[in-house]
Formats: C-alpha cells, sequence, structure tokens
C-alpha cells in the first residue's frame, strides 16, 4: 500500500504543478481577453495507463486519476480528468489506441505504460519505440501538449541487465521529450 501512495504521489505532484502553473498565469495576465477567455476554459488530462491507472482491484472512484479528479475539484479548477487505463494494456496496445483517445482535445498527457511488456519480457527497444511514438502522435495533434511519463521499475527476476535499461527508460523519454 506504501508502494501505491508513493507512486499516487509521484503522478499528484507534476499533474497539480502543470496544472497550478497555467491557473496563476491565466490569473496574472487576466487583463488581456484572450487570457480570461482560457480561464473559463476546460483543461483535459489524459491518463494512459494499465490497471493501475484502470483501478484494477478498487471501485472506478478509487482509481488514482479519480483521486486526482476530486483534489482538482477541492481546488475549484476547470479541469477534467480521463481515465484511459485498460488491465493488461502494453505499450502496443495504447499506441493502437491514441489516435481514437485523441479525437478530444488534451492539454496534458500522463504516460503510465510499460509494465506489462516488462512482465511479458518484451523486447526494451519495443517498448520504448511505441511509447516514443504515442508522445510523437500526442504532439502532432496537440503541439503545446504538456507530457507526465510515470516511470518504473522491472521485477528482479528479469536480471540487473534489464532491469536497469527498463528503468533507464523513462527518464530518458522525458529527457528527449521535455516531459
Amino acid at each position: 500500500m506504501r508502494s501505491a501512495t508513493r507512486t499516487l504521489s509521484a503522478l499528484i505532484v507534476p499533474v497539480l504543478f502543470l496544472l497550478f502553473g497555467w491557473q496563476r498565469s491565466n490569473l496574472s495576465n487576466f487583463q488581456d481577453t484572450k487570457q480570461a477567455k482560457n480561464l473559463k476554459k476546460v483543461r483535459t488530462v489524459l491518463f494512459l495507463g494499465n490497471s493501475l491507472t484502470a483501478g484494477y482491484g478498487v471501485g472506478p472512484s478509487q482509481a488514482f486519476p479519480a483521486l486526482i479528479q476530486q483534489k482538482i475539484d477541492s481546488l475549484g479548477w476547470r479541469v477534467k480528468v480521463v481515465n484511459a487505463g485498460l488491465s493488461g494494456e502494453t505499450s502496443s496496445g495504447g499506441l493502437r489506441r491514441i489516435g481514437w483517445l485523441l479525437k478530444r482535445p488534451i492539454d496534458i498527457l500522463v504516460l503510465e505504460l510499460g509494465a506489462n511488456d516488462m512482465l511479458r519480457g518484451l523486447p526494451l527497444a519495443l517498448t520504448e519505440r511505441n511509447l516514443q511514438a504515442i508522445i510523437d502522435t500526442t504532439r502532432s495533434r496537440y503541439p503545446e501538449v504538456q507530457i507526465v511519463i510515470a516511470g518504473m521499475q522491472a521485477l528482479p527476476n528479469l536480471g540487473a541487465t534489464y532491469a536497469n535499461r527498463f528503468r533507464a527508460v523513462f527518464p530518458e523519454l522525458a529527457k528527449r521529450n521535455g516531459a
């Protein structure tokens, strides 16, 4: 449970910072009518992930995207959280779904995929390529989108080399993509 709480906290913090930055910049530039319109715009955060995002084993209101939505609502922010988590989802599955998920505009993409790739022992190059393609597809549709990448750990039974390389994929993607 402590690990789940740490994971939730690790995702909430960057999402709230991004949203707080929008709120603060919009408030400081309120005199600009374009900025005033932005205050009324509902921002959308898309969580694309696996069973952790979907909330496997808990009710929908206890999945971490729903908890983040509750926190956002308590702050009075105009933000809609979309939970596109799917139990068993791999990076390949996420890549197949991203086009459909982007039919509606988004402002933030929280990318939480890769764990099921690791559990299946899929090649890391495939996982990294798929995650990059998801980011590229999202940015080509919505160039101003902010990306949050959830890092993950590999199981030790896959060997130290695989585990170390798997762990490194996520910060490398984040650095390469300004996430």
